[in-house]
């Protein structure tokens, strides 16, 4: 006896055209099998998940990988983490390989790209055009036909270049600062060549978005460059950090000095005034970076922590103002926490998390080699043991506000001082 689930909740109803294709329908079960419009089962039950076709396919899950099948029950695709249906007019499969590699598939099932993009962002316009990051390097392909910009360049960063927030929202005329072959230039989200490149490296602070001045190097030495891609000073700079907490300011290095160079008339300063808003005031410290080296420079120009880091942030989440705050710091492809220029965490974890809420003091979860440990602010360890897994309430669907973790095969609830209680 099989149990019809409510169309509403159960069934997806697919169209092409005027008409009706087979419907997913789960039996007791749960198993997904398919219906045509009288109601009988032409597709057996066996699929853990099924949605409902389109354009002759549907998307199912069997054995914990999806695929896609056609009406005859044939396997056209099979493999994969994921797959979703995409493109505006909902005429693309992406889908997701044992190795977490994007591909690109039609509405038959054929591959327009195998699997080989890393990272990919739909574009917020046109959700048939994609940055990417695949084996040769960033660009942005178009599923119209050839690629706007080719996957072929070096990018500093996916996410920030492509201002990435679910999807790639960026236009068609901002910058993007790109590498090949040893040199550096800007090509547009249209992709047309705004700067050539002829340049060792080119800096944007922030997003690589047009309006937005540059740092342009050549033989060790760097020059600025204004919006309209014109380079305004002599090569006379050692780095380039963008924008300055007050901004009106651009901040450079000059050998072992921080320059502050005003926006409107080009002049010089050694330091920065107090600034205009009460968070400016507040900071005496900014985190900056180039050629991918994090460090912290004042506002009196000097260099407050080293350009040795792989990445420098807020350990809290808040809003860095000082050096007296908490910085998780990346080194060597790990993670620790510093304070003051004290480390409190070595640069030894895998991830470190900040939590503020869940337990009578903040503290910092720190994964490493698939094993966790709790961590108080001060680095001393909040819980002794170290878990093999580690559920907060934000994790978990129901509404305890307690956390779960996991030590050998054996589940425990974490209380808020830390004790642990046995499931």
């Amino acid at each position: 006896m099989t149990l019809k689930i409510t169309p509403l909740l159960f069934v997806l109803f697919c169209f092409n055209g005027a008409f009706a294709q087979l419907q997913a329908e789960a039996n007791k079960d749960g198993l997904v099998g398919y219906i045509n419009d009288s109601g009988k089962l032409v597709i057996d039950y066996q699929y853990q998940k099924g949605k409902g076709f389109y354009e002759g396919a549907a998307i199912v899950k069997k054995d914990s990988y999806w695929g896609l099948i056609n009406e005859k029950n044939e396997l056209i695709q099979y493999g994969f983490t994921s797959i979703e249906l995409k493109g505006i007019y909902n005429n693309h499969y992406f889908a997701t390989d044992s190795s977490y590699l994007m591909g690109i598939l039609d509405l038959k099932g054929q591959w327009i790209y195998e699997p080989q993009f890393e990272m990919w962002e739909v574009w917020y316009n046109d959700h048939n055009i994609l940055p990417v990051q695949g084996p040769n390097g960033f660009g942005i392909i178009s599923l119209y036909g050839d690629p706007i910009i080719e996957p072929k360049y070096e990018l500093e960063d996916f996410y920030t270049a492509v201002n990435a927030d679910g999807e790639a929202y960026y236009g068609a005329d901002d910058w993007f600062v790109l590498g090949y072959g040893g040199r550096w230039g800007v090509i547009s989200g249209s992709g047309k060549e705004l700067v050539p490149f002829e340049y060792d490296y080119i800096r944007v602070a922030g997003w690589n978005r047009k309006n937005s001045f540059a740092g342009v190097e050549k033989n060790g030495k760097i020059a600025l460059m204004d919006p309209s891609a014109n380079v305004i000073t002599d090569f006379v700079f050692d780095a380039y950090y963008g924008v300055s907490l007050d901004k009106d300011f651009l901040a450079l290095r000059k050998g072992d000095a921080i320059v502050y160079r005003k926006i409107s008339d080009g002049t010089e300063h050694s330091k920065l005034d107090s600034g205009e808003y009460e968070w400016q005031k507040r900071a005496n410290s900014q985190i900056v970076s180039y050629r991918g080296k994090y460090g912290v420079i004042g506002k009196n120009g000097d260099i407050r922590i080293p350009f040795e880091y792989d990445r420098l942030q807020s350990a809290s989440g808040v809003q860095f103002e000082s050096i007296e705050m908490p910085l998780k710091f990346k080194k060597n492809g790990l993670f620790g926490i510093m304070q003051n220029m004290r480390t409190i965490l070595p640069a030894r974890f895998d991830h470190i998390y900040y939590e503020g809420s869940d337990f009578t003091v903040p503290i910092y979860i720190a994964h490493s080699a698939g094993k966790i440990q709790l961590f108080k602010t001060d680095g001393e360890l909040f819980v002794e043991t170290v878990f093999d897994d580690f559920i907060p309430p934000y994790r978990r669907e129901n509404d305890t506000s307690d956390t779960r973790a996991k030590i050998g095969d054996e589940w425990f609830w974490i209380n808020k001082d830390g004790s642990l209680r046995k499931e």
